[in-house]
């Protein structure tokens, strides 16, 4: 209701939220009727693709749980300018090999059952139950993200919105936070600052194992929220002179089709960005994936083709008919394969042997 700074960038107030949740004064949590909130759940969502693990711990990813809103008139899915997702990322409980290949069994055995069962629902609810029971469900809350195009009030038209939420240690309460792996948007396209962060990085970008800092070059860098649209994607004035002259070893292409007259140094420079783009909260939601905002759509309940595979052109450069480069997406195969191989690693002295494994968290860190 108010304006909250975070990192010394302002997030808006959005007063038209009151329009979703009759009643609710805005700031009193006791006239918020919290057994009839306008919300249906989309999705529940294994996420142990998220597990790492190295020789000295190990945690089990996330199980994350996707709310579409509804239109509290007519408690029907809110549609056009008033759509919104909410996603809970719940930290597992599994927290050592056994344990994590346990529960990636857990997930799997689910397949031999008839979805919406009786039988499937108690399996579900018994892995799920880790996360959501009380006491421990705000401690294992990893934090609350929202995607929506509606809080500006029922039927403003406004941009979309990326927020991102913790729980306070101190008052238990969820409190508005940096949306990770995500510089502000200022910085989204041809800044001199974006380069200087991708080229001193670019190798960690290409492995997807960099991480976006709260600052960099002593100015806020990492953002409090985001504005986008469906056409956005992240560029930056990068030189291949400052960039890799080959992909490094931990590099994992998605590139599917490449004309053949882009040279390696195009090529390498147009990966930079590309993993860049593709890791930001922003636009793996955008034109990055071809993506119309949400991965799991509120209304229908449909993943994108992002997560049931795409070929999409690079944004900057095109398809290679046009001198650029096709990329393939299937997140949803990706993070199977991975599950399906933590169920079967062998455990060495608590830590699963692989290295594949052990590197399988650096990918798609945030979605």
């Amino acid at each position: 209701m108010t304006d909250s700074p975070v990192n010394g960038f302002v997030i808006p107030s959005r007063t038209g939220v009151t329009d979703y949740f009759p009643g609710w004064d805005g700031v009193n949590a006791s006239t918020l009727d919290i057994n009839n909130l306008p919300f249906r759940l989309l999705a529940v969502m294994n996420r142990l693709d998220l597990a790492k693990v190295s020789y000295a711990s190990a945690n089990g990813g996330e199980t994350r749980f996707v709310f579409g809103l509804l239109n509290p008139n007519t408690c029907t899915p809110a549609m056009g300018i008033n759509q919104m997702t909410v996603i809970f990322e719940y930290g597992d409980t599994a927290n050592q090999c056994s344990t994590i290949k346990s529960r990636a069994q857990e997930w799997l055995a689910l397949d031999s059952l008839v979805l919406g069962s009786p039988a499937y629902m108690n399996v579900l609810k018994a892995i799920t139950d880790d996360v959501t029971q009380a006491p421990g469900a705000a401690a294992a809350l990893n934090q609350l993200r929202t995607n929506d195009f509606a809080f500006d009030g029922l039927g403003v038209f406004d941009s979309w919105q990326l927020r991102e939420f913790v729980v306070d240690s101190g008052s238990g309460l969820l409190e508005p936070t940096t949306t990770k792996q995500t510089p502000d948007a200022s910085f989204r396209t041809g800044n001199p600052v974006m380069a200087q962060f991708m080229e001193q990085n670019a190798d960690a970008i290409l492995c997807e194992s960099h991480t976006v800092p709260t600052s960099f070059v002593g100015n806020p860098f990492l953002a409090a929220s985001l504005d986008y649209f469906s056409t956005s994607f992240w560029t930056a004035p990068t030189s291949v002179a400052n960039l890799p002259v080959a992909f490094p070893s931990c590099h994992t292409s998605s590139i599917s089709n490449v004309f053949g007259g882009l040279p390696l140094s195009m090529q390498i420079q147009s990966e930079v960005r590309h993993k860049l783009s593709v890791n930001t909260c922003d636009d793996c939601h955008a034109q990055e994936t071809n993506t119309f905002f949400t991965h799991v759509n509120p209304m229908t309940r449909n993943f994108s083709g992002f997560m049931t595979g795409i070929t999409v052109p690079d944004p900057q450069l095109g398809p290679p008919g046009s001198g650029g480069i096709d990329r393939v997406f299937d997140d949803l195969q990706r993070r199977g394969q991975i599950v399906e191989e933590l169920a079967v690693r062998s455990c060495f002295g608590g830590i699963l042997g692989s290295d594949v494994l052990i590197n399988a968290a650096q990918v798609k860190s945030v979605h």
